[in-house]
């Protein structure tokens, strides 16, 4: 699913921002670039290991951009009393988080969801040949997520930001790197058909790592440094307003 070739059922297409977009189902949607956090609000992060990072280990937020996001709003606006949850899990694709969508999103009733999700089901069709039967690829990826985020709105109402599947890769040859805008796209997609924010941190990853050791921001193309978290929980700030 491409930004500029949506598939609808029975359903005008329309991509362009700020416009109603209408989804599969033919419902218009509002397509919305920032979520707004309010006093009391509880905010869910969940997805694979990049956002796990250790969670319940050194720290029950992990020591990743989760931990950087809720020390910076707790630390800059203390009177938001907001609740901060980690259910992210290393290794997870959309399938596994799928399984567990109930319990770790569905019964937590978030009043803002993150999610971050994708590289695993991309890395397991180009890991050991044992790993191929757990590839998820894009037709499932797309199904899985979408099934996910439709079990969300017909559950509660709550704010969602997707955040796209990235790598830290300046090789275009990368076999992996080459198929990632299949997933991409895909999240760009249901953030449009879901009235989500779409954090888009790859184009500027691209930017961002031109002239530098490519090892500041990750040792295997995918995992973040602690610079790279830091910069991250940036990008993800940067998609919020606060009502105090």
């Amino acid at each position: 699913m491409g930004l500029c070739a949506i598939r609808t059922q029975g359903g005008a297409l329309r991509a362009d921002p700020g416009l109603l977009y209408v989804t599969p189902s033919g419902l218009g949607v509002k397509m919305v670039d920032k979520i707004t956090l309010k006093p009391g609000m509880k905010v869910l992060f969940t997805g694979d290991s990049i956002t796990d990072c250790g969670r319940g280990l050194v720290h029950r937020l992990g020591t990743g951009y989760v931990r950087n996001i809720a020390q910076s709003l707790q630390g800059k606006y203390p009177k938001l009393n907001i609740s901060i949850e980690n259910t992210g899990a290393g290794g997870n694709t959309t399938r596994d988080l799928l399984r567990r969508w109930v319990v770790d999103c569905i019964d937590v009733r978030p009043d803002v969801l993150s999610i971050l999700i994708g590289v695993n089901d991309l890395w397991r069709s180009h890991g050991e040949p044992e790993l191929l039967s757990m590839a998820v690829f894009p037709e499932e990826f797309e199904a899985n997520y979408r099934l996910m985020l439709g079990r969300v709105r017909e559950a509660f109402d709550c704010q969602i930001i997707l955040v796209e599947p990235f790598m830290f890769c300046i090789n275009t040859d990368n076999a992996m790197f080459a198929k990632l805008w299949l997933y991409r796209d895909a999240v760009a997609g249901l953030a449009k058909e879901y009235g989500a924010v779409l954090l888009g941190l790859q184009a500027m990853i691209d930017t961002e790592i031109v002239g530098t050791d490519v090892r500041q921001w990750s040792d295997d193309f995918v995992h973040p440094s602690d610079q790279a978290h830091r910069w991250i929980a940036d990008k993800w700030l940067g998609k919020v307003t606060i009502e105090e």
